[in-house]
């Protein structure tokens, strides 16, 4: 039988907000500014240099001499814009004319690089290695203050708008604000020092535990509006500075490296370039990262135009277009569908969940969870009503959103002393209102999604859940998780196990390891592909020579080895006898990619058809009634009915295929989403003919 294929939308390709790359520097970027004209702008390098360059030709216009050693480190701008002050290596701070370019005088310090510069009308202050604050007289360059008492490196230090006083950090969070005026320390923003780890020339600074402010040091600050200060680390923070009172928080996935603020717009560096409100004291846009990393940016008066600096020595000037900030900034890994609520969730690399209308692809919201880096498994309930998210803190959370709008409904905590890790694998109960969940380092347990009940473990053993499957009566729980039976962190002989659970009475009725055999003198997993239930039976491959095994759920005997040469990897039930198996045809070479094969397992004649593609799938997906499955590789996507033997129908998608899925709509129609490209959506509905 063959299938139509009908586009129903697709996301507009992206648009990169590049403008013009400047390229001269040979390392990493480490601090620009833009000039007052917004059109030059000055940076400093791991090269030791400091260029000057018109962004709006996108050209070089000169190199500034005189540093002699080593990497500049750091650039401010003085606040009437008469001049700036660069810091390097070779312990000085140095003052240039903003407008003619030329040096005004050099500010010496110690022997120890300057790590950060702060510039105001009347002094500057910078931040050096030998752990010491020093101030100057911008006007004379005399030298006022060398302030002592930091026992660590300084990450940086930012001056107050009135110039009365210093803020500066060290790695040991010892955050301290100084008088200008006595050369004293008058208080910390927070807390107070926090242990320092050092191992040779390395340091590694320790977390404040208060709960104020940030867990680790921040590594930027800056002064900003009338009494308003900002500061990042794995966090942007919003303080009051005069009550040292926090007004908002915005968790990043990574460390952030660099900020700027314009009236009313802020913007942070890290992995990604992120936008805030802070009226609004919300994010309000996203854009992809430099090279993995920004080191630097700089936005221009208008807040439209942005420079942004890299790794490798990489500038880009950039348009800030806050319009289109709906759109994925990294490859999305991570597709569910849910026909009741009409939406469908896309997860990218950067830990970013949106929600979308199925029938349009307009956005419906962007979910605000857990920012730690990689992708996170999701999961609607079956109703429709709620989407569950899932994050990396400790303790472990699930974030519950309205599956329809997006709105937050609950976030639902693990025991306080509980370790964080991934959660492998999340399954709403049927109520809708409970979950199973197993994060990497807690119990398998049924989660309260109303928050009203801590998580209630089940009676058994088991680690690392990476698949939770309900019978067809809601009365038993398969899963495939990993794990060793020497201890919780032994890795010796850890192997795959298929488990049943009886879900009213909260245990495990069995559990049945993979088989570990030699190969090589050490000892290989064999791992289970994912399971499927049939009824009263569990279709599973073992992986062990290319079996395909049907187990009782009940008992969990195995009832029949089905001798396939092949490497199961997924499945699902098409009834209470038939089950569909994805495998890779097995080869001489025991990694890379294989041609895949569809498997018709019959659970009750215990026997099993194949079916081969000459095409290797680098992506593919089977839908959960087993009825439709999708392969790509490149950009074009075959479609296959799994219940007949007709052709593969192809389609061809506008970019790369990054990941599918598949949901039945209706009788004999599917629809099937598509990521492709760099962070974008296609849908198509697929029908019989």
């Amino acid at each position: 039988m063959s299938l139509i294929v009908d586009p129903l939308w697709s996301h507009p390709a992206h648009v990169s907000p590049v403008v013009l790359t400047l390229l001269g520097h040979t390392a990493d970027i480490n601090s620009i500014v833009l000039l007052p004209d917004d059109r030059r702008l000055v940076s400093a390098a791991e090269d030791g240099t400091v260029r000057v360059w018109d962004i709006r030709m996108g050209r070089e216009l000169a190199q500034l001499e005189g540093h002699t050693a080593g990497s500049v480190n750091t650039i401010a701008l003085a606040p009437d814009g008469a001049c700036f002050a660069t810091g390097s290596d070779d312990g000085t701070v140095r003052l240039w004319d903003a407008r003619t370019l030329a040096p005004i005088r050099t500010l010496e310090g110690g022997s120890k690089p300057m790590r950060k510069v702060a510039a105001g009308a009347r002094v500057i202050v910078a931040a050096s290695d030998d752990k010491m604050v020093y101030v100057w007289e911008r006007a004379t360059g005399n030298r006022t203050f060398v302030l002592p008492g930091h026992e660590h490196y300084l990450n940086g230090v930012a001056l107050t708008p009135d110039e009365r006083q210093a803020l500066a950090f060290s790695i040991d969070h010892d955050i301290r604000i100084w008088d200008l005026a006595t050369g004293e320390t008058v208080g910390r923003l927070y807390g107070d020092k926090a242990p320092v780890a050092v191992a040779g020339r390395f340091y590694l600074g320790g977390n404040n535990l208060t709960g104020k402010g940030h867990v680790r040091v921040p590594q930027v600050a800056k002064f900003v509006g009338d009494g308003g200060l900002l500061t990042a680390a794995r966090e942007l923070i919003v303080w009051r500075f005069d009550g040292r009172e926090e007004l908002a928080r915005f968790e990043h996935a990574w460390p952030i490296e660099s900020l700027d603020c314009r009236g009313d717009l802020v913007v942070t560096g890290s992995h990604d370039v992120q936008f805030f409100s802070l009226r609004e004291r919300r994010r309000v846009g996203r854009q992809r990262g430099v090279e993995r990393s920004v080191r630097a940016l700089a936005l221009d008066a208008t807040g439209r135009s942005l420079v942004v600096g890299g790794n490798g020595g990489i500038l880009e000037v950039r348009a800030v277009d806050l319009a289109s900030q709906h759109a994925h900034i990294s490859n999305v890994r991570e597709l569910r569908i849910s026909v009741p609520a009409g939406t469908v969730a896309s997860g990218d690399s950067e830990a970013t969940t949106r929600l979308w209308r199925a029938d349009t692809g307009a956005h419906v919201a962007t979910l605000e969870a857990d920012p730690s880096p990689g992708s996170r498994p999701f999961v609607f309930s079956d109703d429709g009503a709620r989407l569950v998210t899932t994050g990396d803190e400790a303790p472990p959370r699930l974030w519950v959103w309205d599956a329809r709008t997006g709105a937050p409904l609950a976030v639902v905590a693990g025991a306080e002393d509980a370790a964080g890790g991934n959660f492998y694998s999340v399954t709403v109960l049927p109520d809708g209102k409970s979950a199973l969940a197993a994060p990497a380092h807690a119990p398998f347990a049924i989660w309260d999604l109303e928050g009203r009940r801590p998580p209630a473990p089940l009676d058994g053993k088991t680690q690392q859940v990476s698949t939770i499957l309900l019978s067809a009566d809601r009365t038993r729980v398969v899963t495939k998780a990993y794990f060793s039976l020497h201890g919780e962190n032994e890795f010796r002989d850890s192997t795959d196990h298929l488990q049943v659970w009886d879900l009213a009475g909260r245990r495990q009725l069995w559990s049945q390891a993979a088989d570990v055999k030699p190969r090589d003198e050490s000892r290989d997993t064999v791992r289970f592909g994912e399971p499927a239930v049939c009824g009263q039976h569990i279709v599973c491959g073992d992986g062990h020579d290319g079996r395909l095994c049907i187990w009782s759920l009940e008992s969990g005997e195995r009832l029949a080895v089905l001798p396939i040469s092949c490497d199961p990897y997924d499945a699902a039930a098409i009834d209470d006898r038939r089950a569909i198996v994805v495998a890779a045809l097995e080869g001489p070479e025991p990694y890379g990619q294989k041609p895949l094969i569809l498997a018709t397992v019959d659970v009750v004649a215990r026997t099993a058809s194949v079916r081969s593609f000459d095409a290797i799938f680098s992506c593919y997906a089977l839908a959960g009634d087993g009825l439709l499955f999708a392969g790509s590789d490149g950009d074009t996507i075959d479609l296959v009915r799994t219940t007949d033997r007709s052709p593969p129908t192809r389609y061809r998608c506008s970019e790369t295929i990054h990941a599918i899925a598949i949901a039945a709509v209706a009788p004999g129609e599917h629809l099937v989403l598509v990521a492709v490209g760099e962070g974008r959506l296609e849908a198509l509905r697929v029908r019989s003919a």
